[in-house]
């Protein structure tokens, strides 16, 4: 600290160079962070459907017009295509999974081989796990959100993007479209 040394603070006892700092363990392992998260994945899909990255996001503070509360995300790794679908409950996400898995299966004759969660309760069911032994699964660390960064971040982009194509319309402009993501309240209408 040079403030305390050129005497311009007064009553801060100031150490000099010479002075040993004692180190203790606690303080260092209490200030100690996380450790960085690659900005790039070290498995990248090389070809559709290789792995599926899936989040819930919600509740939402607004109900949708069917009143869903909660938006569920695929998202293909490799061409990065997203189906979201709203859901009522986190109890739906089993039903709404095997649906987008027969649907891809329907319209490009490809079959999920990983999907790729966080460890949230809705992913651990029986049922889930039963279903998914079929598949594959990859689940990222508890409280770790930046390891399934590219669900979180959709979660981000479909509301601001919503909300963007509201103003357009109630503004009167033209609304854009979001490409290569299909957002579906009824499954059924693809």
């Amino acid at each position: 600290m040079i403030y305390p040394r050129k005497k311009m603070v007064y009553g801060m006892n100031c150490q000099t160079a010479s002075q040993q700092e004692k180190k203790c363990e606690a303080c260092i392992l209490g200030k100690m962070q996380k450790g960085s998260v690659p900005k790039q994945s070290e498995k990248r899909a090389t070809e559709p459907l290789e792995i599926v990255h899936s989040d819930v996001c919600g509740p939402m503070q607004d109900k949708s017009k069917g009143g869903s509360r909660y938006m569920l995300t695929f998202i293909d790794d490799q061409s990065r295509y997203a189906n979201v679908y709203s859901i009522h409950s986190k109890s739906e996400v089993l039903l709404k999974f095997e649906e987008n898995v027969s649907y891809v299966k329907k319209q490009f004759g490809l079959k999920v081989k990983t999907l790729r969660s966080d460890i949230g309760g809705k992913y651990l069911t029986n049922d889930f796990i039963m279903f998914c032994n079929q598949e594959g699964r990859e689940y990222t660390c508890p409280y770790s959100p930046e390891q399934n960064g590219v669900a979180e971040r959709l979660n981000c982009t479909v509301p601001e993007s919503t909300r963007s194509m509201l103003f357009h319309w109630i503004s009167g402009q033209r609304p854009v479209t979001l490409r290569y993501i299909s957002i579906t309240e009824d499954p059924l209408h693809y």
